[in-house]
């Protein structure tokens, strides 16, 4: 029965209760391990953005040709 009346005072938005310690102390630790796998997931997300479009590469790069090869000197 207590059960019941959690549940409904959940649904009635009456949810306010103070937090241990631990629980902050745990919640704080996966907001931040949220935090680098946002920041990681956004960094590939840019590199790949830029490699596709082809701002990736730099000055002494070269663009590979596919299906044609330099011939071999000799």
């Amino acid at each position: 029965m207590e059960f019941l009346e959690a549940g409904k005072k959940r649904l009635a938005g009456d949810t306010a209760r103070s937090a241990t310690s631990d629980e902050v102390k745990d919640l704080r630790r996966q907001a931040s391990a949220l935090k680098e796998v946002v920041a990681e997931l956004m960094l590939k997300n840019r590199l790949l953005k830029k490699a596709r479009s082809g701002l990736g590469r730099t000055a002494h790069e070269m663009p590979r040709h596919r299906g044609r090869r330099e011939p071999s000197p000799t």
